[in-house]
C-alpha cells in the first residue's frame, strides 16, 4: 500500500492567505515552502481520500498523475475536503469511469454545484455515486478491496452524516479519520476489530489562534 499525501492541512489552509500572524507572514516570504494543502491522500495511484481544492496542483508538485484515478472517498462535503471544480476537470477524461463515495447529503448537493459550474455534470464527467451512512461496508470485486464507513464527530448541518473510512486492500488495512472530533464510542468498537498499517488522524485546526502558535508549539 503506497500512501501520498496530497495535502494535510486544515480549512483555512496553510499559510492563511488573510491570516497576519507572523508565522503566516513568514510562510508567505518563503513562498510556500512548507505550505500545507487541503487534507487528501492517495493511495496506490487510484484511490483517493477527499477532493480539495488544489488537488490538481498539489499532485503536479509531488510529480503524480490522477489519470488513473479510479475510486474516490469523500468524508463530507465541506469545500476543503470536496471541490467540484477539481473534478470537473474529468471532462478531458469521461471514458474512464471514477466510482464516488459520499454521504448522503454531499449527493444532494451535487446540482446546486452544477447551478454555478456547468462543466461540473456527474453524468458527462463519468461519476458513479454511491451513498453511504455510518456502518455501511463495501466490498469491491474488481479491484478487490473493502471499505468500511463510520461516524466522525463534525459538523452536521442539514443533517449530514460526516463520515471516516476504515480501507482493506491487499491484506493492508489503513484508517483514515480527519475532520473529527473524539470519535463515538460506535466508531471505536468498528475501529478495535482491526489491526492497522497506517492511522491517519487529526493533529490540527483552522481557527486563527491555533494558527498563531503553530509555529510556537513545533
Amino acid at each position: 500500500m503506497e500512501l501520498l499525501f496530497l495535502g494535510s492541512g486544515a480549512g483555512e489552509l496553510w499559510p492563511s492567505p488573510f491570516c497576519p500572524c507572523e508565522s503566516c507572514r513568514e510562510a508567505v516570504r518563503d513562498r510556500g515552502t512548507h505550505r500545507r494543502n487541503g487534507s487528501c491522500l492517495l493511495v496506490d495511484g487510484r484511490f483517493l481520500f477527499d477532493v480539495p481544492p488544489n488537488t490538481g496542483m498539489a499532485a503536479l508538485d509531488l510529480g503524480v498523475s490522477l489519470a488513473e484515478l479510479s475510486h474516490l472517498f469523500v468524508t463530507h462535503s465541506h469545500q476543503d475536503h470536496f471541490d467540484p471544480c477539481v473534478l470537473a476537470a474529468r471532462g478531458r477524461n469521461p471514458d474512464r469511469p471514477l466510482d464516488m463515495y459520499c454521504n448522503q447529503r454531499l449527493i444532494d448537493l451535487l446540482p446546486v454545484y452544477q447551478k454555478f459550474n456547468r462543466f461540473f455534470n456527474p453524468d458527462s464527467l463519468g461519476l458513479r455515486l454511491h451513498a453511504l451512512s455510518p456502518g455501511a461496508v463495501v466490498h469491491s470485486p474488481t479491484p478487490p478491496f473493502t471499505l468500511t464507513a463510520l461516524a466522525a464527530n463534525h459538523d452536521r448541518t442539514n443533517d449530514e452524516e460526516p463520515l471516516i473510512y476504515i480501507f482493506e486492500i491487499d491484506s493492508k488495512c489503513l484508517l483514515y479519520a480527519c475532520d473529527t472530533g473524539w470519535i463515538s464510542d460506535e466508531s471505536w468498537c468498528v475501529i478495535e476489530q482491526h489491526e492497522y498499517d497506517a492511522v491517519i488522524l487529526d493533529c490540527t485546526f483552522h481557527l486563527q489562534r491555533e494558527c498563531r502558535n503553530a509555529l510556537r508549539k513545533a
